[in-house]
């Protein structure tokens, strides 16, 4: 396959993607990724497009290399930690709602739930439970914006400022800023937001632990 968009097109469809649910992944329309595909545009968000398709921005551009690297992984759990090389890459979910971040810390994320929404990694040394979040509302505005992806640790432990992701007792899934109320207290917490048009929560409010973000990725169309 000679271009980009050719490439583009055949990995989508092994992958068994249509374009609307490509262009969903990777924050477009599926006119877009039609345009793409077809080379009349190139693509901006090149490295979210690499992620979405679980190839390497190599391949895509270049066609160089195994389209396969980062992708087709049928046991998420024994592929969130690999080698390639000498440099030690974590293999991550994405995922996209409370449910999907409640199933992966409760047992880990099913292969179908990970196809679903694709994987991603990072160079940074983190835990097995860690993941990565697309952030869907205005909370953190200013800090964070919809359609940013988060990377989460839960074996981090935070700090006051911290930007942390943890679970209502509603089952919503937040992302805000980690303050404390007593230094004296670490269970006497809160989680604020950045954006005074969305609310906070107290301890009371909050279902397990806070897992701490370790790396933002902002897309900007």
């Amino acid at each position: 396959m000679e271009s980009l968009g050719a490439r583009l097109k055949q990995r989508r469809l092994d992958l068994g993607l249509t374009q609307i649910r490509l262009g969903k992944l990777v924050g477009v329309s599926g006119v877009t990724i039609s345009l793409w595909e077809s080379g009349d545009v190139r693509p901006k968000n090149i490295h979210r497009l690499a992620e979405a398709l679980r190839t390497s921005v190599t391949w895509l551009e270049e066609g160089v290399g195994d389209p396969d690297t980062i992708g087709d992984v049928t046991d998420v759990q024994a592929a969130v930690r690999v080698l390639k090389g000498k440099a030690s890459i974590a293999l991550l979910p994405i995922l996209q709602t409370g449910q999907e971040v409640r199933e992966w810390l409760a047992s880990g994320v099913s292969a179908d739930q990970a196809e679903a929404s694709g994987l991603t990694a990072t160079h940074l040394e983190v835990s097995d439970r860690a993941f990565a979040y697309v952030m869907n509302d205005e909370a953190m505005k200013g800090c964070l914006e919809p359609s940013d992806i988060v990377v989460l640790d839960p074996a981090a432990t935070p700090r006051p400022g911290d930007v942390v992701g943890m679970m209502s007792k509603s089952g919503e899934f937040l992302v805000r800023l980690y303050q404390l109320r007593s230094m004296s207290n670490p269970d006497d917490f809160a989680l604020a937001p950045a954006n005074p048009a969305y609310p906070g929560a107290g301890a009371d409010m909050l279902d397990g632990n806070a897992a701490v973000m370790v790396e933002r990725r902002s897309f900007r169309r």
